[in-house]
Formats: structure tokens, sequence, C-alpha cells
């Protein structure tokens, strides 16, 4: 769907860009038991912890810097398949 709005937007100037976030120390997370939490970190190949939401604000920036960058998904995930 991404490439598809992309490539309908392109011409009037929009980009389109998709998050795909994993699990981060802010929002529904924190709703999850201590001992859930420890498990899903066992899955987390890029240390075993939660993302920092920093982490979200530097490819935003990324993308807005990049005007030739659209229909393109990131994963930001900490390499969960």
């Amino acid at each position: 769907m991404t490439k598809a709005i992309a490539a309908e937007t392109t011409l009037k100037g929009i980009t389109i860009n998709t998050l795909n976030l994993g699990y981060f120390d802010i929002g529904m997370i924190t709703e999850v038991t201590k001992e859930m939490q420890e498990v899903i970190k066992t899955k987390i190949p890029i240390g075993q912890q939660f993302g920092d939401p920093e982490n979200i604000l530097e490819v935003i920036s990324f993308i807005i810097k990049s005007a030739y960058m659209t229909g393109t998904s990131i994963d930001i995930n900490g390499g969960i398949i």
C-alpha cells in the first residue's frame, strides 16, 4: 500500500513512507507484566532490550531530510523477524 500511495502522490510533491515499529519503552508495553516483558526481550536480537523512543525520532529526521525517499517501509524493531 505504501508504494501504491507513493506512486499516486509523488507528482504532487508528497512522499509516503512507513515505519514498522517493534517494542519500545513507551506506550502499551507498560501494560504488560514485567515477566512477559522479559520474555519479549529475549526475542529481540539487538541487546535483548526495548527500543528508546529517540530511535524513532532519528529515523523520522532522516526521512524528512531525504526528499528522494518515497514508497519505503523501514523496520525499527531491534532485528525481530
